[in-house]
Parts: C-alpha cells; structure tokens; sequence
C-alpha cells in the first residue's frame, strides 16, 4: 500500500493557529491568576528584597564583628580580629 501525504491551505492556517494557541494557553493562565490578586504578586519583589538585605547586613555583621574568633592561628595579630583563616 502507499499513502500519500498531503496538506491543504486550510490545514496550514489550523495548524499554525493551534500552535500558537499552544504556546499562548500558560501565558494566558498566567495573566489572569494575575487579574486575580495583583498585590499578592507586586510584593513578592519587595518581600525578596527586604530578605535579601536583612541577609547581607547580617552576613557583614558576622564577617566585620565577630563575638568571638573561631579559626586557625597560623598568623594572627591581636588587633585584627579574623586570622589567617577564621
């Protein structure tokens, strides 16, 4: 048996449509969970920075102002407060 495979214009367009469709379908699911409740979704920058930075203070704050040195006395001076690896 042989088949023989062939396309008409419409097919094209409907393919081509469905496609997109396809592609479109989460964007547009997105969007309207979005329409939904907005505010939840514009302070999740705001809570994500506020966590960031209370992370990096702390984290300088460990680095510069240690309560107490924890490391490896190879070469350290009394005035420095982290050693050589500490």
């Amino acid at each position: 048996k042989s088949f023989r495979l062939t396309t008409h214009a419409s097919d094209d367009e409907e393919s081509k449509t469905s496609k997109l469709e396809r592609i479109l379908a989460p964007f547009r699911k997105a969007g309207a969970k979005f329409k939904q409740r907005p505010g939840t979704y514009l302070i999740i920058p705001f809570i994500a920075a506020l966590v960031g930075w209370v992370t990096n203070y702390l984290a300088v704050q460990m680095i510069f102002y240690p309560i107490k040195y924890v490391g490896l006395d190879l070469f350290r001076k009394e005035e420095v407060p982290l050693g050589l690896i500490g």
